[in-house]
């Protein structure tokens, strides 16, 4: 009877090993540069961090800013939405986006891989960039999958045994 319950204890520990923290592995990466030169990295606050980034007549350069990420345990999507706010001045800014997965559609630029890289030179008018990203979680599937067919096989081992 201990070693059924010690058995059920493991399988469901390793059935849940997989499960945890499987989302929480990537992040959205900024760098933000001025004539070629970086002003601001950014990660985990990056949407407050575009929003406080002013021109040098005390403008915001970004009318609003908008990161999200849709994270499940099959699959993941990042979205990122910023619009410019309109200025008289010249603009000589590039936007460099790193996405987690793959660059599936962009407003704006084209995408190099899971990198999107948005040049802001024309502030005359607002301006809308966007890029969206997703991949698929299938190390986790494939994980989930062997825990259950060990399981499985576990519990057929141990009925037969008990059988016979």
């Amino acid at each position: 009877m201990k070693t059924k319950w010690i058995t059920l204890l493991l399988m469901s520990f390793l059935t849940m090993l997989p499960v945890t923290g499987c989302a929480d592995k990537d992040a959205i990466n900024f760098q933000l540069l001025q004539g070629g030169k970086a002003i601001m990295t950014a990660m985990d606050d990056a949407e407050a961090k575009l929003r406080e980034v002013k021109l040098d007549s005390g403008t915001l350069l970004f009318k609003d800013v908008t990161i999200s990420a849709s994270k499940g345990l099959f699959y993941n999507s990042y979205t990122v939405s910023i619009n410019t706010n309109v200025a008289a001045e010249p603009a000589d800014y590039e936007l460099r986006v790193k996405m987690p997965g793959k660059v599936t559609q962009v407003l704006g630029r084209s995408a190099d891989g899971n990198t999107v890289t948005f040049k802001i030179k024309n502030l005359s008018k607002e301006y809308r960039y966007a890029a969206y990203s997703d991949s698929n979680n299938t190390g986790t599937m494939i994980g989930i999958l062997c825990v259950l067919s060990v399981a499985g096989g576990g519990y057929i081992f141990f009925m037969k045994r008990k059988q016979g």
